[in-house]
């Protein structure tokens, strides 16, 4: 039986935790330990072992306790962001169709399982947002983070020199050296890889070409705001031209 105690001194048993091995993920800190009846034996107790719970500061790395991936997470300005696209959830092949299951869905570029492990997954946006509209909302990420919207996407363009009025500008590319900063090796540590997309017919585009950013921000009906980075280019598109049943990379934003 596996007791915790917040003081060492006092010990409640943990319900239903009657395992050789207890694995469980720490809210606060606390102490544990094993406590080992046989028959009518006095009970013996394992070494108590104190587990101290550590505020997560940004640039450590993200462990997704959902499946234990692990994110690298950059402080730019105020915000702190994954340095890495989001990979979570269940392959589908391009022919398939990502749908409000209760299962997180994904695909990988040209449908290789490895290019998820280093570009992150695909997504619809309905996807990404756990079928919700809400701009903000929690989607896909972690618990504590969330699906930037097109206005804190701004924030961080800002902060990287754009002015306020080339943030604003839709359906173009906009800034100067913006791009540079966000793209893999740039000054930022934001360091998108250009994942490409799929299309809503189920065919991949742009793969190591453009780097795709959906936002939480919708637009209309059919449409959301996203990023655009590409090879070559040091500015940054901002766009809402592509409807949502297309699917691009995500990058979660800590609350």
């Amino acid at each position: 039986q596996w007791q915790i105690s917040s003081d060492g001194l006092q010990w409640n048993n943990i319900a239903d935790a009657f395992f050789n091995t207890y694995k469980f993920t720490a809210s606060e800190n606390s102490y544990y330990r094993a406590m080992i009846t046989e028959g009518a034996c006095f009970p013996e107790y394992s070494d108590s072992v104190l587990v101290i719970v550590k505020s997560f500061i940004c640039s450590n790395i993200l462990i997704d306790n959902r499946d234990n991936k692990e994110y690298k997470t950059v402080k730019i300005g105020d915000q702190c962001w994954m340095a890495e696209n989001i990979n979570i959830g269940l392959i589908l092949d391009s022919n398939q169709f990502q749908s409000d299951n209760q299962i997180i869905e994904k695909y990988c570029a040209n449908n290789d399982s490895t290019n998820c492990n280093i570009y992150g997954g695909l997504y619809e946006w309905g996807e990404i947002m756990n079928y919700s509209t809400n701009e903000l909302t929690q989607g896909i990420c972690p618990t504590g983070w969330h699906i930037p919207s097109d206005n804190e996407y701004k924030t961080l363009e800002i902060y990287l020199g754009m002015t306020k009025e080339m943030a604003d500008i839709e359906n173009n590319w906009r800034g100067t050296d913006q791009g540079t900063k966000m793209l893999n090796g740039g000054s930022s540590g934001f360091n998108a890889l250009l994942s490409g997309g799929r299309s809503n017919s189920g065919s991949f585009l742009a793969f190591q070409q453009y780097e795709y950013l959906w936002t939480s921000t919708q637009y209309g009906s059919y449409y959301a705001w996203r990023r655009c980075l590409r090879a070559g280019d040091s500015t940054v598109g901002r766009w809402n031209t592509f409807p949502i049943n297309y699917s691009f990379s995500v990058r979660c934003l800590k609350n």
